[in-house]
């Protein structure tokens, strides 16, 4: 189906096809010198001191996970609120993924409260998901981490370059995760980003990322050297110099596509504000945002669909974030989870419906969607 106004869209022009350009007539295409600058650029903006590129936002979670030491027998306290992946990432490594709820409908991140009671003997790390862009409660976080000595990840694959106090988000915790998946902010196709200062991290990671193998290709090229070891079990997390010259390209646009988000989430705000039929997440938030994704949640469960339907047919492209984890096949089946387990979790899920937001998208367009809303809501 064509939509008239798509849910996402790539913000791409010539820039991108020069940097693609370049490294094709480079004759260098896997990990190399643009993969180092763009993993310093983005060192740069998150304030943190090391940065490993790799190929999506799960490796990323995935090596911050097994680089901290979480193994088979460890618990790691997760939200169900999320893409299944940050989930995935913990079964990875052999550990068990312990689910806590949301904070609240309007505040729909991992509640501290929830996570400090589902604390174990066996707990050994918590992965704080900034959801929509909007940012978890990582003071209390941080507090509850120091207090039982748990190492705390942040999937911030919603949430690039968004401030939180003095510091950015991904660079708060033992590691940020970020991801440069199609529908992101920023785009590289697919591609990911860990973000740590920690030094130990860093290098357990990087080494992990090419098959624990000693020296990269890149460097074994440089040096015209062709001795290297395998000195543990790795992966193939690596990313080509395309994905870095798009990555680059992308840092450049940043700033302004962030405005842009901004704008047109303060004009989502505005014109649904008054609409009795819906709650809006973060409506009060003052902070600093990655303006992702704009979630409404429908007060009459038994009216989403037809508010969806409604929207599809005046084309406009709409989604669901998310189905929680808690209640897939997989992990029904194989940790014994179930309905009713976070209930402030479950009732956002059956009632959120996200709306398109991309920095291509007008004002008018926006209030376009908004329209179709407050007509679909009163459709008979």
């Amino acid at each position: 189906m064509k939509y008239k106004i798509n849910l996402s869209d790539i913000s791409y022009d010539n820039a991108e096809i020069r940097a693609v350009e370049r490294v094709l007539k480079s004759g260098w295409l896997s990990q190399g010198r643009l993969t180092a600058k763009f993993e310093d650029a983005f060192s740069e903006l998150i304030g943190v001191n090391f940065c490993l590129a790799v190929s999506n936002c799960t490796a990323a979670l995935h090596l911050a996970l097994l680089a901290s030491g979480i193994s088979k027998g460890d618990e790691v306290i997760v939200p169900s609120l999320t893409f299944v992946a940050t989930a995935n990432s913990v079964v990875y490594t052999g550990a068990t993924p312990v689910f806590a709820d949301i904070e609240s409908l309007l505040r729909p991140v991992i509640s501290p409260e929830d996570v400090e009671s589902k604390i174990t003997e066996n707990t050994k790390a918590i992965i704080a998901v900034h959801f929509a862009g909007y940012p978890v409660a990582m003071n209390e976080l941080r507090k509850i981490c120091r207090r039982y000595k748990l190492k705390l990840i942040e999937d911030s694959a919603h949430a690039i370059n968004v401030r939180y106090g003095d510091r950015k988000l991904g660079g708060i915790g033992d590691a940020g995760c970020f991801s440069f998946f199609a529908n992101k902010n920023i785009t590289t196709g697919e591609g990911g980003m860990l973000a740590t200062n920690d030094e130990n991290i860093y290098n357990k990671a990087k080494l992990m990322r090419s098959h624990s193998v000693t020296s990269s290709t890149y460097e074994r090229h440089k040096i015209k050297f062709t001795e290297y070891d395998a000195v543990d079990l790795g992966f193939n997390y690596r990313i080509t110099e395309i994905t870095a010259a798009l990555g680059l390209a992308q840092l450049e646009k940043l700033s302004k596509i962030k405005s842009i988000r901004k704008r047109l989430v303060d004009v989502y705000k505005k014109e649904l504000a008054d609409v009795e039929n819906i709650i809006i997440p973060f409506s009060n938030f003052t902070g600093d945002s990655g303006y992702h994704i704009f979630p409404i949640l429908v007060r009459k469960t038994k009216d989403r669909l037809k508010l969806i339907e409604h929207l599809n047919r005046s084309g406009i492209q709409v989604s669901h974030h998310y189905k929680p984890i808690h209640l897939f096949s997989f992990y029904r089946k194989n940790y014994g989870t179930k309905k009713g387990g976070l209930p402030l979790t479950e009732e956002f899920s059956v009632k959120e419906i996200t709306l398109p937001l991309h920095q291509n998208l007008s004002v008018k367009d926006v209030k376009y969607v908004c329209n179709k809303v407050k007509e679909g809501l009163v459709k008979k």
